[in-house]
C-alpha cells in the first residue's frame, strides 16, 4: 500500500495545488463566532465597496470571497472539469453571481436561495461550491448549470477542496482518479486539523491562520496540501460578528504567500478607510519566499509578530464592543482605525526589515 501511495505522489505533485475553503461553526469556534475561510493560489487584490440603492458595504477578496455589513460570507470555488457545462444561455459565472448576491443579501438563507434562483433561471454558467454563512447559520451548496444541491452545517466544521459531496451533484459530476484523490487527501487532512483544534478549547483564529501555512507527510514524500506553500497566492479568514456585524465583523488577510506575509486584521467598520494589503505587499511577500524560504526562525518570528497583532486586535475590539454598548459608536470607530494604520505599519516594517536581513545573508538585492 506504501508503495502505491508512493507512486500516486510521484505522478500528481502538481495536482496538489487548488483553491481550499473551510469554515467552523460558533459551536466550534474559539470566540464563538462563525469563522469562514479561504486560500488562493491566484493573487488577489483586497477592496471595499458599499453599493447603492438599499445595498451593503461588502469587502471582496479577488473574485472567490466576500463579506457584507451584515456579516454575510460568500466563497465560490470553481468546480472543473465537470460532465454538465452546457448551458448556451448562461449570464454569469459562480464568482459573478456571488458578488451581485452578496450586495444585497441580509442573511445566509436569503443569499442560498438568490443562487438557487439563479440556477433555475439558467443564469449559471459552469459548476460552482460555495459556503454561505452569516453570524448565526451556515451552508454548504453546489450547483451546475442544471442542477442545485444546498445543505445547512448545523455544528462543526465543513472543508471543500474541488470535490462534490451532495447528491444531486456527486453521482453524475466528477473529477478523474487523481486529481479526486489529491483534493480528498487536502479535505481530510485540514478536517483532523480542525478536530484537534476544536477538541482543547475550539479553533482559534491564530490556528486558522497556520492552517494557511500547514504541510503534511506521507511516508517519505514531504508535499504541500495546497494551496499551501509556494503554491498559495493569498489566505482571508472571515469572522462574522452577531452582535455589530456592520461594525466589529472582521477580515483577516493575506496578501501573498501565506508563509511569508502575516494576516492583517481589519474590522469591518473601519474597512472604508482601511490600508488593505496590495501588489506592494505581495511583491515583499514574493521577495521574502525567494530570501528567507522556510527558514524556521522567520517563520517563527511571523507567527509572533502574528500572535501579537491579533491579541492586540482582540483587546481593542473588546474595548470597542463596551463603547458601542453605550452609544460610543465614534470613539469606538476612532479606535480601530488607528488599531488598523498602526498594525498595517507594523506589517510593512517587519517585512522590509525581514527582507534587508534575508537579502544580505544571500546577496540578493530587493
Amino acid at each position: 500500500m506504501k508503495r502505491i501511495l508512493s507512486v500516486l505522489l510521484g505522478l500528481c505533485p502538481l495536482l496538489l495545488y487548488a483553491d481550499t475553503m473551510w469554515l467552523v461553526t460558533p459551536d466550534f469556534s474559539h470566540s464563538r463566532r462563525m469563522l469562514t475561510q479561504h486560500c488562493g493560489d491566484a493573487e488577489a487584490a483586497v477592496e471595499y465597496r458599499r453599493s447603492g440603492g438599499g445595498g451593503f458595504g461588502v469587502i471582496r477578496i479577488g473574485d472567490r470571497a466576500f463579506m457584507n455589513t451584515r456579516g454575510v460570507c460568500i466563497v465560490a470555488q470553481e468546480m472543473v472539469p465537470h460532465l454538465d457545462r452546457e448551458n448556451p444561455g448562461a449570464s454569469s459565472t459562480g464568482a459573478e453571481l456571488a458578488a451581485s448576491i452578496v450586495l444585497k443579501a441580509p442573511d445566509a438563507p436569503a443569499a442560498v436561495r438568490a443562487l438557487r434562483r439563479a440556477v433555475r433561471g439558467r443564469e449559471l454558467k459552469g459548476g460552482w461550491i460555495f459556503t454561505v454563512s452569516d453570524p448565526r447559520c451556515a451552508f454548504a451548496v453546489e450547483c451546475s448549470p442544471n442542477r442545485f444541491d444546498a445543505e445547512e452545517i448545523d455544528a462543526g466544521y465543513c472543508v471543500y477542496s474541488h470535490t462534490w459531496r451532495l447528491p444531486a451533484l456527486f453521482s453524475v459530476l466528477h473529477l478523474d482518479f487523481e486529481r479526486l484523490w489529491s483534493n480528498k487527501a487536502r479535505e481530510t487532512v485540514l478536517a483532523r486539523k480542525l478536530a484537534e483544534c476544536a477538541e482543547s478549547q475550539g479553533v482559534s483564529i491564530i490556528e486558522s491562520a497556520a492552517l494557511a501555512r500547514h504541510d503534511e507527510v506521507f511516508g517519505v514524500h514531504s508535499i504541500h496540501l495546497g494551496p499551501y506553500g509556494n503554491a498559495s497566492k493569498c489566505s482571508v479568514i472571515f469572522e462574522s460578528d452577531d452582535e455589530f456585524p456592520e461594525v466589529m465583523s472582521a477580515i483577516y488577510v493575506a496578501a501573498g504567500s501565506p508563509r511569508h506575509t502575516p494576516h492583517l486584521p481589519v474590522a469591518l467598520g473601519v474597512a472604508s478607510q482601511a490600508e488593505f494589503p496590495d501588489a506592494t505587499w505581495r511583491e515583499r511577500a514574493e521577495t521574502l519566499r525567494r530570501t528567507a524560504g522556510n527558514d524556521p526562525e522567520f517563520a517563527e518570528a511571523l507567527r509572533g509578530l502574528e500572535q501579537k497583532l491579533f491579541e492586540e486586535f482582540r483587546q481593542t475590539r473588546m474595548t470597542a464592543r463596551h463603547k458601542l454598548r453605550r452609544s460610543g459608536r465614534r470613539e469606538a470607530l476612532r479606535m480601530l482605525t488607528e488599531l488598523q494604520k498602526r498594525q498595517a505599519a507594523e506589517i510593512r516594517r517587519f517585512m522590509d526589515e525581514q527582507i534587508r536581513k534575508y537579502s544580505s545573508r544571500k546577496g540578493v538585492t530587493k
